[in-house]
């Protein structure tokens, strides 16, 4: 008996010792690919200036050798975009579901994963209530069908606003088949004034209300039109999640009882910028598994990975270079209807509920559109052992997942996208304490306005 103990624990040990393996060599393929592409940019760099003062017949040359790599490099990185979404993919589900005449209602409805997905529901013939901070792309957006698409202008750096929205909706729609929470924003590098990153109109951080704390207060009101089966609730969240361990969601015992991510801090603001949009992440997953939970409502947690979007800003060098790298959002041919930038959406969506697994029902994996994360992170069971160490929480784990997700994911994302993806979340978002000490906090945060 001694001998089987003993055995067992060197296996379970064994094991453990091939994942923390797994998990550093991973740390170590990246950082080696970082090292790689900063020294050949490096070195190109220093072969061009070297060029540039020899003599003009060997500068023609060196030029003609720079254009056949650069041109490589482009053609290797910029890769066709894998296939879109056709009505053929979608019509199968919308009929085993039995929706006719169905209603969607849509949060940053004008934006590229927004106004994408308003054109597929056309295309299927059903009704969108569109919100939206943009009164003019409305007007806009309206214009595509105006019998089928009812819009509401709302700014969700305004709790109040907010309620008068679902409260409009709620009173002239019957009922509300989907609601897709999509709008968001991140902070950029530079956005470091308080101001940028500061207070919304009740006081909290801007990104942690828009992203999150509206959205929790748009579902609230809205829930008693929504079939707890029969109907779906899609949060758009990120891999970026994996930035954080949750600690700053949940409320504090001290004078300030709101959750740190909730405040933007000026004794550590560059921090607090560089987490926020992770937490608001994983603060939606945490809100989704509630939900499920409670069996109020079916929620599908969806990430779209790096998509053609304004999320990050609307300056034109950052566009030039997602429109180029990214997944598309719009259709690319006449048999598609939508890019594949927006596909793990629609599949939140519209799988029927009979094909919904346990794990994305319980939020331990949301439904994806590219496999690169989920090869470095793919273990949910504990703490991942890179993530946790001494030195990662020292030098900032949201800098090395963000370094991650900004190199590896979105240069090889579209070699492993696949229609149907299923990709864990991180072990922080199956924290029950903290699930449910966020969701007590959120609802004693938004009582005056429901």
């Amino acid at each position: 008996m001694k001998h089987i103990i003993t055995l067992y624990f060197e296996v379970y040990l064994f094991k453990n010792m091939v994942r923390c393996f797994r998990a550093t060599l991973t740390s170590f393929i990246v950082i080696i690919s970082v090292l790689s592409l900063t020294c050949s940019f490096y070195i190109a760099s220093n072969v061009a200036r070297s060029t540039a003062r020899c003599s003009h017949d060997m500068g023609r040359h060196s030029i003609r050798l720079k254009s056949k790599v650069s041109n490589w490099i482009e053609s290797f990185l910029m890769s066709q975009q894998p296939k879109g979404v056709s009505l053929q993919d979608l019509r199968p589900l919308v009929e085993k579901q039995n929706l006719t005449n169905f209603t969607v209602v849509l949060t940053g409805a004008c934006g590229g994963i927004g106004s994408a997905i308003v054109d597929v529901v056309l295309a299927l013939d059903g009704n969108v209530v569109a919100i939206d901070f943009d009164d003019e792309a409305l007007m806009l957006l309206q214009q595509k069908s105006p019998e089928k698409i009812m819009t509401y202008v709302s700014d969700f750096r305004d709790l109040e606003s907010v309620s008068l929205v679902a409260q409009s909706i709620s009173d002239k729609v019957s009922r509300v088949d989907i609601l897709v929470n999509n709008a968001g924003i991140c902070y950029l590098l530079e956005d470091t004034e308080l101001e940028k990153a500061g207070a919304s109109k009740q006081g909290y951080d801007n990104c942690f209300q828009i992203n999150y704390l509206s959205h929790f207060l748009l579902t609230e009101k809205l829930l008693d039109k929504i079939d707890p089966f029969n109907g779906r609730i899609v949060q758009v969240t990120s891999g970026m999640s994996w930035c954080v361990d949750g600690k700053a969601l949940i409320p504090s015992n001290g004078k300030c009882h709101d959750p740190a991510a909730s405040r933007s801090d000026d004794t550590r603001l560059q921090r607090h910028i560089s987490a926020a949009y992770g937490n608001t992440k994983l603060a939606q997953i945490w809100h989704a598994a509630m939900l499920n939970k409670s069996g109020r409502a079916t929620v599908v947690c969806a990430c779209p990975s790096w998509a053609a979007t304004s999320i990050a800003g609307k300056n034109t060098d950052e566009m030039a270079t997602l429109e180029k790298l990214a997944f598309s959002t719009r259709p690319q041919n006449n048999e598609e209807i939508a890019g594949p930038g927006i596909r793990s959406t629609l599949n939140a969506m519209f799988l029927p509920r009979t094909d919904l697994s346990p794990e994305l029902l319980s939020c331990e994996q949301s439904i994806g559109n590219s496999k690169v994360l989920g090869w470095i992170f793919s273990d949910n069971i504990k703490p991942n052992p890179v993530l946790t160490s001494d030195i990662v929480v020292t030098y900032g784990r949201e800098k090395l997942v963000k370094l991650i997700a900004s190199v590896i994911v979105l240069i090889f994302q579209r070699w492993a996208h696949e229609d149907l993806i299923l990709q864990d979340n991180s072990f922080e978002s199956l924290n029950q304490n903290g699930q449910v000490k966020l969701y007590e906090w959120s609802l004693r945060a938004i009582q005056a306005y429901r």
